[in-house]
C-alpha cells in the first residue's frame, strides 16, 4: 500500500511537471487584470490586506481554538503591521450535533475575533474544512454529516503528500454526497444553517469583514474536477444556494469565493462561471484563490518550475478577476522555512501580488517551519519577507503600487476619487528603515502633508485634491552596498570621502563611510559627505578603471543602475562595479559584467555584520576549521570552543551562506552530498547550493537534501549531516 501510494504521488507530481515544463522560462512575468478592484473601507478608501490564518492549530486542538494569546495580536497588528487576520471556523464545532450549535464555541470565536477588531485588525472568518471532515480523518464536517455509502475511512498512506488522500473512497463518497444536493440535500442545507449562525453573530462588527465560503473546495470525483464539470455545476450551485442564505442575514459584509484547490493552486485555470452578489447595489464578493507551486509547497528547492506555474496563476487568476467582476485577496501561500530558496519564493510572490492589486493571508501564525516564529515564540527569518511597506488604505483610485525587497524602495500611484474621505495610510515598517526613511509626493511643495506614528509605524499622508494622480516614494535614507558572496560592504579608504577617495571592499563595521544614498538622479552618494559620490575616475568606461568618491556632479560616470545584483555604468552598461582581482584585493574598479563573486550586491540596511560562535547544545563544542587551514576542502570539526576566529561565523539568510570569519571568502560546505554521515568542509563561496543552508536559529540544514541537520561528534572529529527531525539537542546549535 505504502509504495503504491506513494507512486501514486510521484506520478501527479510527474503529470504536473510535465505540463509545467512546457514553455519555461527563468523570467516572472506577471500577468494583471483589465481593471484595478479593491475593497473599501466606510470612508470609500481602497484596502490592500496583509496578515497570517489563524490558524492551523485549531483544527485539531480538542476546543478548535488557535495557539495563540492576546499578545500574540498585538504583535501582529503594531510590531508586525499586518491589517488582516483569517480566522479559521469549523462545521464541525458549530454544530457538533445534528441541529445542536455549540453556543460557547462561538463565544470563544467572538473572543478571538475582538482581540483582532480591537486593534483595527480586519477579519476574514473562513468556514475551513481539508478532506471533507472529522468523520474521515480530515477537519471541517461533523461526522454526523458525513455520508460514505459504506466505505470506512482508511489507512490511505499517501506518505508526504497528504492532499492524495483525497482519493481515499471514504473521502470521495463524503464530498460526492455533501455537493450533489440530490439524495442527502440535509448536508448543505445545514451548513448554510449553521453558516447564517455565524454571519448573525458577527453582523454587528463592522471590522469583520466578510466571510469565506468554504476553504479549498475538493470535487470528491476526480473526473469532474479535472474537466471543470465539478465547478461550472455542483460549486457554482452550492454558491447560487449560499448566497441568497446569507444575504438574508448580512447584506453588506464582503463574501469571499474560492475556485476548486486542486490544479487551480498550482497555476492552472478555474472553470468556475461568474458568481453573482444578489445585494442591492454594488455586489461585495471577493475573488479568494490560493497559490502553492507543487514543488514549493513539497519543500524542493525553488526553481524555474515554480516560476513557470506563478506566471500560469498570475494569467490566469488576472482572467478571472475580469470574469467576476472582483478584487482579489489571496487567501493561502506559505512554505517551510528548510526549502532551499524560500525567502527568494517570498519576494517573487509577494511582489507579484503588488503588482496584481491584490492582498493576501500567510498560512499560518502556528510556531514551526512554516510559521512566523518558533516554538518560543523568536521570529523565524521569514518574517523579514512578509512584514513590507505597503498601503493599507488609499484615499482615492489605486494605479499601482510595488515595494522592493532588500532596497526597500516603495512606490504608490493613485488618482482622486470623488466621495472618498480620510488619509492615505502607509505601513513601513522601522526594521527596514533603521535610520528612517524618504518621502516624496508628487503634489507642489506644501500642498499636501504627512504624520507617522513610531509605535504603529503607520505614516497617514493627507494629499492635494486639486491634483488628479498623485505619486508617493518611499527609500531608505542610507544603506549599505553588500557584497553577499564575500560578506563586505562598499566603503572608503580611511573612512575619508574627499575627490579622489579609492573606494573599498571592507568588512560590514556600521562605519558612516559605508553608508549611501540612492539619489532620485541615479547617484550613490555617501552618507558621510551628501556632496560626495560613487564616481568612475576620469569618466572613462574602461576595464580596471578606479572607482572612487568624487564631489558629486550629475554626469554618466556617477549614475548606476541595479540590475538583478549587478551595478552597470551609465557611461556604458556593459561594464559593472567590481571588486578587482576577483575579490581576492579589496579594491573597487569598473570591469566588463560578468556576474560572480566580485560583481553581485545587495541594498540592504546599515548594518553590522555579527560573527558568532556556533555551539552544540548536545556537547558544548563549537564549529571550527580545522587548524584554521582557510583552504578548499578543509574538514570542519566541532572542538572545545576557545574563541578564535576559526570558529566565529555569520549567517547570512538571503544567500544561505555561512561565512568564516578568519576568511570571509570561505563558506561552510556540504561537499555536494546528500546521504546521511558525509562530513562538511569549507570552499570559496560561489554560487553554488552545495555552500547553502537553512538555519532556524536552531537546526543547520544544507539546500542539498533539507531532510539532513549538521550535527557534531566528539571533540576534534569531523561534523557530519545526519537525517533528522531536529529534536535531537546533537542538531541543536546556537550563535553566540
Amino acid at each position: 500500500m505504502q509504495q503504491h501510494h506513494t507512486g501514486l504521488g510521484r506520478w501527479w507530481l510527474g503529470l504536473i511537471l510535465l505540463l509545467s515544463v512546457l514553455g519555461l522560462t527563468s523570467c516572472l512575468e506577471v500577468a494583471k487584470p483589465s481593471q484595478n478592484r479593491y475593497l473599501v473601507d466606510a470612508q470609500g478608501r481602497a484596502l490592500v490586506l496583509h496578515g497570517m490564518n489563524t490558524s492551523s492549530s485549531a483544527k485539531h486542538s480538542a476546543d478548535h481554538m488557535p495557539w495563540i494569546i492576546e499578545s500574540d495580536v498585538e504583535r501582529e497588528a503594531t510590531e508586525w503591521g499586518f491589517n488582516f487576520v483569517r480566522i479559521l471556523v469549523f462545521w464541525g464545532a458549530i454544530e457538533p450535533q445534528k441541529g445542536v450549535y455549540d453556543y460557547q464555541y462561538l463565544d470563544e470565536v467572538q473572543k478571538r475575533v475582538e482581540w483582532y477588531t480591537r486593534r483595527g485588525m480586519h477579519v476574514l472568518i473562513d468556514m475551513h474544512q481539508d478532506l471533507y471532515g472529522y468523520g474521515v480523518g480530515g477537519n471541517g464536517a461533523p461526522p454526523w454529516a458525513t455520508e460514505t455509502d459504506g466505505h470506512k475511512p482508511g489507512s490511505f498512506d499517501v506518505g508526504q503528500f497528504w492532499w492524495l488522500k483525497n482519493l481515499d473512497p471514504s473521502i470521495i463518497a463524503a464530498f460526492k454526497n455533501f455537493w450533489e444536493y440530490r439524495d442527502h440535500r440535509y448536508l448543505q442545507d445545514h451548513y448554510i444553517a449553521a453558516f447564517q449562525l455565524i454571519a448573525q453573530r458577527f453582523r454587528g462588527n463592522v471590522d469583520v469583514i466578510g466571510y469565506d465560503l468554504m476553504n479549498e473546495p475538493h470535487a470528491g470525483d476526480l473526473g469532474k474536477a479535472i474537466s471543470g464539470e465539478f465547478q461550472r455545476n455542483w460549486l457554482a450551485d452550492f454558491y447560487r444556494r449560499l448566497i441568497p442564505k446569507l444575504r438574508q442575514i448580512e447584506p453588506d459584509k464582503y463574501l469571499f469565493f474560492e475556485p476548486q484547490a486542486f490544479g487551480i493552486n498550482f497555476g492552472f485555470p478555474a472553470a468556475l462561471p461568474k458568481v453573482e452578489d444578489v445585494r442591492g447595489g454594488e455586489p461585495r464578493l471577493v475573488y479568494s484563490p490560493h497559490i502553492y507551486p507543487v514543488f514549493q509547497h513539497e519543500g524542493m528547492k525553488y526553481n524555474d518550475i515554480d516560476r513557470k506555474q506563478m506566471r500560469d496563476w498570475s494569467k490566469y487568476r488576472a482572467a478571472e478577476m475580469d470574469l467576476h467582476g472582483t478584487p482579489m485577496v489571496v487567501g493561502e501561500l506559505g512554505g517551510s522555512e528548510k526549502m532551499p530558496g524560500f525567502h527568494q519564493y517570498l519576494d517573487d510572490v509577494l511582489t507579484m501580488l503588488d503588482d496584481m492589486g491584490a492582498g493576501w493571508a500567510y498560512w499560518a501564525s502556528d510556531p514551526g517551519d512554516w510559521g512566523p516564529v518558533n516554538g518560543d515564540r523568536v521570529e523565524m527569518p521569514k518574517l523579514n519577507r512578509l512584514i513590507r511597506t505597503y498601503p493599507r488604505a488609499i484615499a482615492g483610485e489605486p494605479v499601482s503600487f510595488r515595494y522592493v525587497p532588500g532596497a526597500a524602495h516603495f512606490t504608490l500611484v493613485f488618482r482622486e476619487k470623488a466621495g472618498v474621505t480620510g488619509p492615505t495610510e502607509i505601513f513601513i515598517p522601522r526594521r527596514h528603515y533603521p535610520e528612517g526613511f524618504e518621502l516624496t509626493v508628487s503634489d507642489p511643495a506644501g500642498s499636501w502633508r504627512s504624520e507617522y506614528d513610531v509605535r504603529t509605524q503607520v505614516l497617514k499622508l493627507w494629499t492635494n485634491p486639486a491634483v488628479a494622480e498623485h505619486t508617493v516614494r518611499i527609500h531608505r535614507k542610507y544603506q549599505n552596498l553588500y557584497l553577499p558572496y564575500l560578506a563586505k560592504c562598499v566603503g572608503t579608504q580611511n573612512g575619508s570621502v574627499t575627490n579622489g577617495t579609492q573606494a573599498l571592499a571592507q568588512d560590514c563595521n556600521g562605519d558612516i563611510s559605508q553608508g549611501w544614498m540612492i539619489g532620485s538622479d541615479q547617484t550613490l552618494r555617501s552618507k558621510q559627505d551628501i556632496n560626495q559620490c560613487l564616481d568612475v575616475s576620469d569618466g572613462l568606461a574602461i576595464n580596471a578603471k578606479k572607482v572612487q568618491t568624487y564631489t558629486c556632479n550629475g554626469t554618466n560616470a556617477q549614475k548606476w543602475y541595479f540590475d538583478n545584483g549587478l551595478l552597470r555604468s551609465a557611461l556604458n552598461t556593459s561594464k559593472c562595479l567590481d571588486v578587482s582581482y576577483g575579490g581576492t584585493s579589496d579594491k573597487m574598479q569598473l570591469w566588463d559584467c560578468i556576474g560572480g563573486r566580485s560583481q553581485t550586491f545587495a541594498y540592504r540596511a546599515e548594518a553590522t555584520n555579527r560573527y558568532l560562535a556556533m555551539k552544540n547544545e548536545a556537547n558544548g563544542l563549537c564549529l571550527d576549521v580545522e587548524g584554521g587551514n582557510m583552504a578548499d576542502g578543509t574538514n570542519v570539526i566541532a572542538y572545545a570552543c576557545h574563541g578564535g576566529a576559526n570558529q566565529s561565523w555569520l549567517y547570512e539568510p538571503s544567500t544561505g551562506f555561512i561565512h568564516s570569519r578568519q576568511d570571509n571568502r570561505y563558506c561552510l560546505d556540504n561537499r555536494g552530498k546528500t546521504e546521511s554521515g558525509s562530513s562538511l568542509g569549507i570552499w570559496l563561496c560561489t554560487d553554488s547550493d552545495n555552500l547553502r543552508f537553512n538555519w532556524n536559529g536552531s537546526t543547520i540544514r544544507p539546500y542539498r537534501n533539507v531532510d539532513l541537520a549538521v550535527a557534531a561528534g566528539n571533540a576534534g572529529n569531523p561534523v557530519t549531516q545526519q537525517a533528522s527531525d531536529g529534536a535531537s539537542a546533537q542538531v541543536k546549535w546556537r550563535m553566540e
